[in-house]
């Protein structure tokens, strides 16, 4: 029996009832198919496509789409009245088709409603089935065989989307009629099989690639790859995780025109510094930058290489490799409107003083539509006429055309908010007062200029009634701008359109970002670059970064401090790794660190040297915040809010015998969201992106058995002393871990605080790129393991309290009276929290000796406990 033949008997095996609803495939005659093992259904519909396609071709069946997700795909279909001759769609048609595809994707992960993050290139391979016969209806289907998403998201958005600008799209003839079919409902024909005897069979015409490059070698006709329920392994599949997507916010066809229009009009790329085509890093980020501002469309690359183009290393290809390799990231038009304020700011101003020109005509006359419309004596006898009153709307739009990329509005509750101007790489809080000086002076003179400059143009009219006409507007402004009741309601309108109101949870939310005073540091793309208004920074190591390697004076004293503070190379290594680390934003592994060691080993100044090197990235916490206190879950947490964009929390100096709420600290070290609440105002979620580091001399005690707990903990050991009474010689302080103190630490850390951040971000990057996924730090493991170890309560009564003998033997309830007795002596504040049994599990453990009521070998030493 031929496997065609096997698999006709299975199918018709598989026969359910036809009010049934568990089925997974059915006929075009209504009948329904359960096939129970979905694998080996698959392997034999493989199978026959490559032995037996005839035979395939008759079985008739269509998939029933019955999964939450199914593959995404378009059934695009081409009516004629008569007869189709041959192909009635073009190769550049489908490639255009795809192109706007890819759009509609990369928008999800623009406006972040899709959690998918596009940058596997494999997910937007896409396969084109053209049907084999055709009369008078023409058509293909476009499969992406790697993308899955849910029904609504593929009938109300993809399809809903390209069916509304499909005759955008269509470049044939235009008396034909296209259609794209809602797909996720209805049954998909499986590949290689007809829906009946008299349809026709689609098969695979082309394949294309990330970037739309046909694939040459076609490694995708296989039938079980256009499953459209697939789950199997069998190749990769990557969610557009989104059940539904609001239509309503989708508007990027108008901006992305006209963000291309206003760049190509406006020449902006020709406005920035030449200087950057050269420089790596800036020829990057303007790549980047188009590639976000066009949802990475053909024509935007075009932009990029044409700017580049006399660049005596230009690169097509190289353009080209970077586009496919670009991210989404939060860049837009103002982004490059800022970059080229940045580098032209007088051309820059020229350009959009020109365009407020023509908005105040626009206001004044309500007749200039563009610069080139002709004043005639009509339309100047119509604005005598209606004469228009000072606008505080016109006088907001001026304020917001001049300040749109560094000025916000941050509003909270109750009608409050806070205003935020973007100066030195990073946005700063502005005060009320300081916007009202902006409006009284700047934007001010900046009107009445416009209204000169509009004077000196209208001179030339032989109606003397338009200069006149000027005069009276500049003298009601003039009145208008020195109203309070007027510029308090040009504020309040400013408002609306300075308005951010996700501002508070997107600053410093970029955990790959760390801001400086000159620019920012990107652990994504591995350097130092300008900051943009974009990357909502508000946080600043307070350095200037020299983005060279240290003076040999400053790598000297840093490299001598920490062989110092650990003398152990392995130690250091894996602390330098540890702290290295902690300038990527999260918790990944979520890891505690306890700097533990006596008075004088250094523990607070090396977190005042990470302090002065990280700046506003380091937080202090007060210790009673990881106290085992009661505190309520909506409960005020005035100092958790200001650990937003944080990398590492400081808490100094434990007190002795305090018990650690380890149910608050596994919270705030799980690398997940946690509730936060500022006194007098209501709570939200911030995600924690700080590693706690406390310091202490004694280590508070901590449960053996809290696996999650110490699974958290890594304990950083300071063994050297810095003493006045240290040898003069080296061999023997390093020997003896004992140095001289230093009298001008603070100004040595000062003088060298840009050069460890230095140091740290090129060990960041080095380890990042070597381990991906975090570098092993086996020296502090093994050292927080043997302090779990002898430290444990239960190990230090059996090394004080017990002994071992031949022929002796220990009762349970004696030991477990002596236990008590010992724990009391050495914890007096603190109650036993063991009962019998537990303290009989965890001795068993210890001893690797399993026993219920006395242990054989053993006794119990005579000690005598006092002041019990």
């Amino acid at each position: 029996m031929s496997d065609t033949n096997s698999l006709d008997k299975l199918i018709l095996d598989s026969v359910v009832d036809k009010n049934s609803s568990d089925f997974n495939f059915q006929t075009i005659d209504g009948r329904k198919i359960f096939i129970e093992n979905i694998g080996e259904f698959w392997k034999k519909i493989d199978f026959s496509f490559k032995n037996n396609k005839k035979e395939l071709e008759n079985i008739h069946l269509l998939e029933s789409p019955n999964t939450e997700y199914s593959i995404l795909r378009f059934d695009i279909d081409i009516y004629s009245e008569i007869k189709f001759e041959s192909r009635s769609y073009s190769v550049v048609f489908v490639k255009a088709v795809i192109e706007y595809i890819h759009s509609l994707i990369r928008h999800l992960v623009v406006t972040k409603q899709c959690s998918s993050d596009m940058q596997d290139n494999n997910k937007l391979i896409s396969c084109v089935f053209g049907k084999q016969t055709i009369d008078k209806k023409d058509g293909f289907h476009i499969i992406f065989p790697n993308l899955l998403c849910g029904k609504d998201l593929q009938n109300n958005y993809f399809v809903s989307k390209l069916k509304d600008n499909i005759y955008q799209l269509w470049d044939g003839n235009k008396n034909l009629k296209v259609k794209v079919d809602k797909v996720s409902t209805k049954p998909w024909v499986i590949h290689g099989t007809k829906k009946t005897d008299t349809s026709s069979l689609y098969s695979l015409e082309n394949a294309y690639s990330y970037n739309i490059q046909q694939i040459s070698s076609v490694p995708y006709d296989i039938p079980s790859l256009y499953s459209i329920n697939r789950s199997d392994s069998r190749t990769k599949s990557y969610h557009l995780n989104i059940k539904s997507v609001n239509i309503k916010q989708y508007d990027s066809d108008y901006t992305i025109d006209s963000a291309y229009n206003e760049i190509v009009q406006d020449k902006l790329l020709y406005l920035l510094n030449e200087d950057r085509v050269n420089d790596y890093d800036d020829w990057l980020q303007i790549g980047l930058v188009l590639f976000n501002v066009g949802n990475g469309q053909a024509r935007f690359l075009d932009l990029w290489k044409d700017w580049a183009r006399d660049f005596e290393g230009f690169s097509e290809f190289e353009h080209s490799k970077k586009w496919s390799s670009f991210s989404v990231l939060n860049l837009t038009m103002g982004t490059l409107k800022y970059l080229v304020h940045c580098d032209n700011p007088t051309k820059y101003k020229m350009l959009l003083y020109k365009k407020n020109l023509i908005k105040l005509k626009n206001r004044l006359f309500k007749l200039y539509e563009d610069e080139d419309e002709e004043i005639t004596d009509e339309s100047i006898i119509e604005v005598l006429k209606n004469n228009t009153p000072p606008s505080n709307v016109f006088v907001a739009q001026i304020f917001y055309s001049l300040y749109k990329n560094t000025l916000l509005w941050s509003p909270t509750k109750r009608n409050s908010g806070k205003w935020y101007r973007f100066l030195k790489n990073k946005w700063v809080e502005h005060s009320p007062e300081l916007i009202l000086q902006l409006l009284t002076q700047e934007v001010t003179a900046y009107i009445f200029k416009l209204f000169r400059d509009l004077y000196d143009e209208m001179t030339y009219i032989d109606n003397k009634d338009i200069p006149n006409f000027i005069k009276v507007n500049v003298k009601n402004y003039q009145r208008s701008l020195g109203s309070n009741s007027f510029l308090t309601q040009t504020i309040n309108q400013s408002k609306s359109n300075f308005v951010d109101e996700k501002f508070d949870k997107k600053k410093d939310m970029n955990k790959y970002l760390i801001g400086c005073e000159n620019g920012v540091l990107d652990l994504k793309s591995f350097c130092f670059r300008k900051t943009v208004p974009e990357d909502y920074i508000t946080l600043s190591t307070g350095l200037i970064y020299k983005d060279s390697p240290p003076l040999y004076n400053q790598q000297s004293f840093i490299t001598e401090y920490f062989e110092q503070m650990f003398v152990d190379r392995e130690q250091r290594e894996d602390y330098l790794n540890m702290i290295s680390a902690c300038l990527l934003g999260g918790n990944l592994q979520k890891i505690v660190l306890f700097a533990y060691g006596h008075t004088n080993a250094g523990k607070s100044q090396i977190v005042t040297f990470l302090s002065k090197a990280i700046g506003d990235y380091t937080t202090v916490l007060p210790k009673e915040i990881i106290y085992n206190r009661k505190q309520t879950s909506s409960a005020a947490r005035p100092e958790l809010v200001k650990t937003q964009g944080r990398r590492l929390a400081f808490i100094n100096e434990l007190p002795v015998n305090e018990t650690l709420n380890t149910a608050f600290i596994k919270e705030i070290a799980g690398n997940d969201k946690v509730f936060v609440r500022d006194l007098f105002s209501s709570g939200y979620d911030i995600e924690t992106f700080f590693k706690l580091y406390i310091s202490c001399n004694d280590m508070p005690p901590l449960p053996k058995h809290d696996y999650a707990m110490w699974g958290r903990i890594r304990i950083i050991k300071f063994e050297s002393v810095f003493s006045d009474n240290a040898p003069k010689d080296k061999a023997e302080q390093i020997k003896q871990k004992t140095f001289p103190r230093c009298e001008d630490l603070s100004e040595k850390f000062d003088e060298c605080a840009a050069s460890l951040l230095y140091l740290l971000f090129e060990r960041y990057k080095k380890n990042a790129k070597e381990f991906p996924n975090g570098i092993p730090c086996d020296y502090i493991l093994k050292t927080t393991e043997e302090f779990k170890e002898s430290t444990d309560p239960i190990n230090r009564f059996i090394a004080e309290e017990v002994s071992e003998e031949k022929g002796s033997f220990v009762y349970l309830e004696d030991m477990f009276d002596k236990w008590k007795e010992w724990w009391r002596y050495e914890f007096p504040d603190q109650r036993i929290v063991k009962s019998k049994e537990m303290f009989r599990l965890e001795i068993s453990h210890s001893l690797g000796k399993s026993f219920t009521k006395d242990i054989r070998r053993l006794k119990m030493c005579d000690t005598k406990l006092t002041n019990v």
